[in-house]
């Protein structure tokens, strides 16, 4: 964690993640997660979150080295 010393700190934390861990030749796998079903309230997962990850994404592509 230390090396890879991720940046962000939004929704975009795993893909820094997984892109530095890869610069990194660390394995990287998949496990699967099941999620239940929500119970109460609502998604706070939006058109603006989904926007304002794709312009961080394309923020950190360009920044990425």
């Amino acid at each position: 964690y230390e090396k890879i010393n991720p940046k962000l700190k939004n929704w975009n934390f795993n893909v820094e993640m997984l892109h530095k861990a890869s610069r990194f030749g660390c394995r990287i796998s998949s496990v699967p997660v099941k999620h239940g079903d929500r119970l109460a309230g609502a998604s706070h997962v939006g058109i603006k979150v989904v926007w304002d990850m794709f312009v961080g994404l394309i923020k950190y592509r360009l920044n990425a080295k």
